[in-house]
């Protein structure tokens, strides 16, 4: 506050802000620097609130359930430029190219790729069923839910990326986007160099259903399967594919689909086998 000396920490930085924006609300102040030796009396005070179980009647006691500063919320991005689905979902629909001739080849040549299904552009995939092409917004609305909230595993931008073409979702600057929504992210960055130790109990208990969900939805190297698929022989669908639906929820036929299920059960037992197969082939990789 005296310009003694500089606040490096980031969130040391925040509370000199919030600090000098008090000081505003003031005619004047100083600040005086108590020695450690005359300081017996405030140490007692500010030690009170962690060791009174009832408060105290002559001492007024203020719990902040929060810190004073607040840390800033990664906002979506905002896309002013032309969504990037038009020139191929008119040319697809209406067969409508670009006025411009080597972009109009350029669509021609892309188009072959992509296909029109209930109304909406789909990718054909080399890993999968058709994949869902999103808007910049919709990305980020993928991206968050698979890495912030329920499905959040804080992984790199490459799992990341690929998480998202699994759960059937595409945008051409996918792993771009993956790799700017990883660096944005304030735990990932703050731990990347950290040594992940357990959480202490009651973190646990908060962090046991983020960990459960990664750890039943993503594919075992060793066996080539989720867990969650070994025990349900289907996969999990991530929350945001109810609204945002992908080629595989879009107008469902539910008859259908139990027909199916029950044909994957019929075959849950030899997926199970080729399953422990593998683990016996990757065992025997890294004996």
């Amino acid at each position: 506050m005296n310009g003694t000396y500089e606040a490096r920490d980031q969130r040391m930085s925040a509370y000199l802000t919030k600090a000098k924006q008090l000081q505003s609300t003031f005619d004047e102040f100083t600040i005086e620097q108590i020695l450690r030796s005359e300081n017996a009396r405030a140490d007692a005070l500010a030690n009170l609130g962690s060791t009174t179980t009832n408060g105290s009647k002559s001492i007024p006691i203020m719990h902040l359930m929060s810190p004073t500063i607040q840390e800033a919320e990664v906002l979506a991005p905002i896309d002013h430029g032309r969504n990037w689905m038009e020139p191929i979902f008119n040319y697809l629909q209406v067969d409508i190219p670009p006025d411009d001739r080597t972009e109009a080849r350029r669509i021609k040549a892309k188009a072959t790729k992509f296909c029109i299904l209930y109304g909406k552009l789909y990718k054909k995939s080399f890993t999968g069923p058709y994949l869902r092409c999103v808007t910049n917004r919709e990305a980020y609305d993928v991206l968050k839910s698979l890495h912030y909230e329920e499905c959040r595993n804080h992984s790199g931008a490459r799992s990341l990326s690929n998480r998202a073409i699994t759960a059937g979702y595409y945008r051409p600057t996918m792993r771009t986007d993956s790799q700017n929504h990883v660096k944005s992210c304030d735990k990932c960055q703050r731990f990347t160099l950290v040594s992940h130790l357990p959480p202490e109990k009651n973190e646990w208990a908060e962090k046991l259903p983020e960990i459960l969900w990664s750890y039943r939805t993503t594919p075992r190297r060793s066996t080539g399967e989720t867990p969650f698929s070994l025990v349900y022989s289907l996969e999990a669908v991530i929350p945001i594919e109810t609204w945002l639906a992908t080629a595989r929820s879009e107008n469902p036929n539910e008859e259908q689909n139990s027909l199916e299920l029950n044909f994957e059960l019929d075959h849950l037992d030899e997926c199970r086998d080729r399953a422990a197969l593998r683990i016996q082939a990757y065992q025997q990789q890294v004996a």
